[in-house]
């Protein structure tokens, strides 16, 4: 899907304050989805609106923080990797404001502090910690320093949750170090999962990309220490044309998909899919869609 953000800006200031950039922009839905699998049609309708807003001390130092705010709707998670393939996975009554982004950046780089209400992306809420009585859920903080060098970017990042959280990926940390040439990128990471399978926590991952006259494409491999079938791979492809663009994906859990779009311009395409899963990460299922994504 190809998505383009327009926003606007607003100059924000008072007395005693630094003057600030707010921004404001949003994206939204509407369309069909089909379980093939389970014979079950879900209109979908979503929109979601971010509040970003930015200032800069008098040594340079670049500060900000973002808010998402969901309105209640409807759609149907299409990734095969996500354990709701198939299922609505959108508040259906309520709006949800997301957890709260910051971050600040200079010249010896950047860090984003990010926090996660479902951190491990239950589709129902999570237990409340013994002991703990009036709070429950799994949310997490992410805290990711990210610098460039020339050609070569790095990202790491850790995770850490406070103690009344269901959350089990307090302790996850990890790394990626990209290193880019013209047209093409090659990347190298490093994960450790906490609450893996015990013996299972380490994983190394490489891959590569590739964007050349329209064409782009990426391919990446892990292998996970301690599994008894260690290594995964996943690959995807597109093409971009005018205002037709396609796109397909495929992996070593035979999970794979397609998605074709038309940009009518001004941020709104039309788009149809299909995604299926085998089971591995997500129930088996088969998933079809079409519909009108609008970015503003």
């Amino acid at each position: 899907m190809k998505k383009i953000l327009l926003a606007s800006t607003v100059l924000v200031g008072s007395t005693g304050f630094a003057a600030a950039d707010v921004t404001f922009s949003g994206a939204a839905y509407t369309g069909l989805a089909y379980n093939l699998t389970t014979s079950t049609l879900q209109p979908e309708i979503s929109a979601l609106f971010t509040a970003g807003m930015m200032t800069t001390t008098d040594v340079g130092l670049e500060a900000g923080a973002s808010v998402t705010v969901l309105a209640a709707g409807s759609v149907m998670q299409k990734s095969p990797g996500d354990a709701q393939f198939g299922t609505n996975d959108w508040p259906p009554t309520a709006g949800v404001v997301l957890g709260a982004n910051v971050y600040m950046s200079g010249s010896w780089g950047r860090v984003d502090i990010a926090w996660d209400t479902n951190a491990d992306d239950n589709s129902s809420a999570a237990p409340v910690v013994p002991g703990y009585t009036g709070v429950s859920g799994d949310p997490d903080m992410t805290v990711t320093y990210s610098n460039s060098w020339g050609n070569f970017d790095l990202e790491a990042y850790g995770v850490i949750a406070p103690v009344w959280s269901a959350a089990t990926t307090s302790g996850d940390f990890g790394a990626k170090g990209t290193y880019n040439f013209g047209d093409y990128s090659v990347w190298v990471g490093y994960d450790y999962d906490r609450s893996d399978v015990p013996a299972q926590p380490h994983t190394v991952s490489a891959g590569a990309t590739a964007a050349i006259s329209g064409f782009t494409a990426a391919a990446e491999v892990a292998y996970n220490f301690g599994n008894a079938t260690p290594f995964s791979w996943a690959a995807s492809a597109g093409y971009e044309t005018g205002p037709y663009s396609i796109s397909a994906f495929f992996n070593s859990d035979t999970e794979y998909g397609a998605e074709a779009a038309y940009d009518l311009g001004g941020g709104v395409a039309v788009e149809a899919g299909f995604a299926h899963s085998n089971g591995v990460n997500s129930p088996l299922a088969n998933v079809v869609y079409g519909g009108v994504s609008m970015a503003f």
